[in-house]
């Protein structure tokens, strides 16, 4: 049974499903869906540090849809990426102890430019990372207790979601608290931030996709809501 089904819930309700500013109670308000918020569900909860969890899961048809929502995601960097780190390393091996040697004969340019793109690189590296690890640890964990592993055996998921791995499409589904209006000046920017944050994903959950056959979608905020994830 669907967490809070009952099409008649108020708003106290959807303030329960609440996350980055976006109210998820359509999940959970739907005779057709059926959901869990997993971060607050003992399932998750009774694990230990160094487990991370997407959000919501949630089950509509044939699709299984991990749902993680964000306030923003990183900006597409338009800084070109330093050809010379890349030549420098074959020449003189980078080594984190000794950075004045490894740098010792840049220019103030390169080292501004390097600078500028690395803090975006790893920005961008470090949240789809953190996306992965909460995708791959929700994946394990649900399937650690569909196969009944002991550690989990004390603790129940729904019946629902225990017959849902093997045979529903899982969809990745990253939800953004943004609008994307066709008359703001940076509209294609924006779109081409969110294609590059998909492109990003892909590559970064290529084993899981290998593995699960999963698909990643990126919203925002507007398609979300036309999409029912959302109120």
């Amino acid at each position: 049974m669907a967490i809070c089904a009952d099409s008649n819930s108020n708003m106290n309700d959807c303030e329960l499903h609440k996350e980055s500013e976006m109210s998820f109670c359509p999940l959970f308000n739907s005779k057709n869906i059926e959901s869990i918020y997993i971060e607050k569900d003992a399932l998750y909860k009774c694990l230990g540090d160094g487990v991370d969890s997407v959000e919501f899961l949630s089950l509509k048809g044939n699709n299984l849809h991990f749902i993680e929502a964000k306030g923003t995601i990183p900006r597409k960097t338009e800084i070109k990426k330093p050809a010379r780190v890349y030549k420098e390393r074959e020449l003189k091996p980078y080594n984190e102890a000794n950075l004045d040697t490894y740098f010792e004969d840049w220019t103030r340019d390169e080292l501004k430019q390097y600078t500028k793109w690395k803090i975006k690189h790893d920005k961008l590296e470090k949240f789809s990372q953190e996306l992965y690890d909460k995708m791959n640890h929700s994946l394990n964990l649900i399937a650690a207790k569909e196969l009944e592993i002991e550690k989990h055996t004390s603790r129940s998921i729904p019946k629902w979601l225990k017959e849902s791995l093997s045979q529903k499409k899982i969809f990745f589904v990253l939800i953004v608290n943004e609008v994307l209006h066709k008359e703001n000046p940076e509209y294609k920017e924006k779109v081409a931030n969110y294609l590059g944050m998909k492109a990003k994903l892909d590559s970064k959950f290529q084993a899981l996709k290998e593995i699960w056959g999963i698909d990643i979608k990126v919203y925002h905020k507007a398609q979300a809501k036309k999409k029912g994830f959302i109120a």
